[in-house]
């Protein structure tokens, strides 16, 4: 009876040690991401508290250990094909993948929206009318990709008119003194904003909803195992709402 007792109390202490030794074996995940979403204030220690634990939360379900890194699109290129690369997390819907073989994860991380901002001379009834004007993209609400404007461009602006612009407020003193017809970004404005610029020529394009930009994940190829529960697992979690 002795021997027995023993025997059994080695196996459990054995399978608790295997399964605390998977546990802390995590595979850490290096996480690209080359986009900031509107709504989260990273120059805060809360607002980048609560960015990094809404992106992590479905990595760590599947027993994966988050590593965000920030560098630029042509090294995360080169570290993607140097397998040192495993998610590129935040990349907008109308911007292919890094490389062709990447693996989409159906659900967005997040999703935003661009807002239509228009000189009170002019009447826009819908989204087509807007390539007969000259409109400023603010370049923040791409993702400061030259390859995000590039298409937006092509479906939705004159690129023979447009001009860019990384400032809302230098875009919108644009509009409100006829220097442009419209600009676009990714949120409405606030008061405060409207009133300290004395903005009383810009509305915004009712008429037009607002339009969708959405975010995804794509994963490398080498961590295709992960999929199926990443993709489970962004269903409770994304998107981020704003």
């Amino acid at each position: 009876m002795i021997k027995i007792t023993t025997c059994f109390f080695l196996i459990v202490v054995s399978t608790q040690t295997s399964a605390n030794s998977t546990h802390s074996e995590a595979e850490t995940f290096n996480i690209y991401r080359g986009y900031t979403p509107r709504g989260f204030n990273e120059e805060t220690a809360d607002g980048s508290q609560q960015l990094e634990e809404s992106f992590k939360r479905p990595y760590i379900a599947c027993g994966i250990k988050p590593n965000m890194v920030f560098m630029s699109e042509k090294r995360a290129f080169s570290s993607l094909s140097k397998g040192d690369l495993d998610v590129d997390f935040f990349r907008p819907s109308t911007v292919p993948p890094l490389t062709p073989d990447m693996l989409k994860i159906p659900t967005p991380s997040f999703a935003d929206q661009l807002v239509v901002y228009a000189n009170r001379s002019i009447t826009i009834n819908d989204i087509t009318e807007l390539k007969q004007y000259s409109g400023v993209i603010v370049k923040g609400a791409w993702g400061n990709s030259p390859e995000v404007l590039e298409k937006a461009s092509q479906y939705l602006l004159n690129s023979d008119k447009d001009v860019e612009s990384d400032s809302i407020s230098a875009a919108l003193m644009m509009v409100n003194s006829s220097r442009a017809d419209y600009a676009i970004w990714g949120e409405k404005v606030s008061a405060d904003l409207i009133d300290n610029y004395n903005l009383d020529n810009v509305y915004i394009v009712k008429t037009i909803p607002p339009i969708p930009f959405q975010l995804y994940s794509w994963l490398s190829p080498k961590q295709s195992n992960y999929l199926e529960c990443l993709s489970h697992e962004y269903k409770k979690y994304f998107p981020i709402p704003r």
